[in-house]
């Protein structure tokens, strides 16, 4: 079974400019993701996509794979589905499992994502598996996983958004490592868990 991490990173952020390359302690943001996939035990390989050379020279300075993302991928408005089966269709081998990674959730961990996969497997197999937060059980927009097979016939059945579908499995995380940036003080909330857990 092959399991491909894929990290969409757009260069067109409205409310935080330049937030992908923008630094968070000693690395880029998106740096942070990228090192705990690297680290994950299931993932098989990694893939930035993304419309922007600064991010895609961040990708290759912390040794993943890139695919530049045509434009009409990386609009503000623009899902994440579409761009990320273009870098399923788009990568050199057959894909089982693909897991989503978002730049934005830079305190997910290793252990984060492959508890995610190995939740598709709890009790009876899913066709996928989202990583939630643990007070509102909501997406918290780190880790999403699922079979391509699935996700291609749920797109196919105009499900605009599988991953949202109730037979979803769904992964508890711890809320520190749960912050998504959007926002400016989305930024400074990130900088100040860092020092604390810093020191």
């Amino acid at each position: 079974m092959n399991v491909l991490g894929v990290i969409l990173a757009r260069g067109g952020s409205v409310r935080v400019p330049g937030k992908n390359t923008r630094m968070l302690g000693e690395w880029p943001l998106i740096a942070w993701t990228i090192e705990s996939a690297k680290r994950s035990m299931f993932l098989d390989d990694i893939v930035v996509s993304s419309d922007s050379d600064e991010i895609l020279a961040v990708a290759i300075e912390h040794g993943v794979k890139i695919l530049k993302r045509p434009l009409e991928m990386a609009m503000n408005t623009s899902e994440s589905y579409p761009a990320l089966m273009h870098a399923v269709d788009c990568y050199e081998s057959v894909v089982d499992l693909v897991c989503l990674l978002q730049p934005t959730s830079p305190f997910r961990s290793a252990y984060d994502i492959d508890c995610c996969i190995m939740a598709m497997f709890y009790d009876e197999p899913h066709p996928a598996s989202v990583a939630v937060t643990c007070d509102e059980r909501v997406p918290n927009g780190s880790v999403y996983v699922g079979r391509v097979d699935w996700l291609r016939e749920c797109l196919a059945r105009g499900h605009s958004r599988p991953f949202d579908l109730p037979m979803c499995e769904r992964y508890i995380m711890p809320t520190y490592r749960s912050i998504d940036i959007n926002t400016e003080e989305d930024f400074k909330l990130a900088e100040a868990l860092l020092r604390k857990y810093s020191e």
